[in-house]
């Protein structure tokens, strides 16, 4: 913070937990020039921000999750049909 204050002539720092129901999955930092005028709606800002985003990191799992799936369901597919595959000499066409 002391760092940021010399390089940056931050004067106001802000921090926002992102929320997964009561289990915080990450941090949403803000600074600003400005000393707490606007702090309440900054506030709420940062605040819907970090629900949004939220929102989208768990949209990628489930994305990661149901990609996962699709191909450990073709897999199964395949094998299943493997074990019926009794003859493997090609067909040969009689015309």
């Amino acid at each position: 913070m002391l760092l940021r204050r010399r390089i940056w002539g931050v004067r106001d720092y802000l921090e926002v937990p992102m929320l997964k129901r009561i289990r915080v999955v990450g941090v949403s930092p803000s600074t600003g020039r400005s000393c707490v005028r606007s702090r309440r709606s900054r506030i709420d800002l940062l605040s819907t921000f970090a629900s949004q985003a939220v929102i989208a990191i768990e949209n990628v799992r489930l994305s990661r999750d149901q990609g996962a799936l699709e191909r450990q369901t073709a897999t199964a597919e395949i094998r299943a049909c493997r074990r019926f595959v009794t003859d493997t000499q090609p067909v040969r066409r009689t015309s």
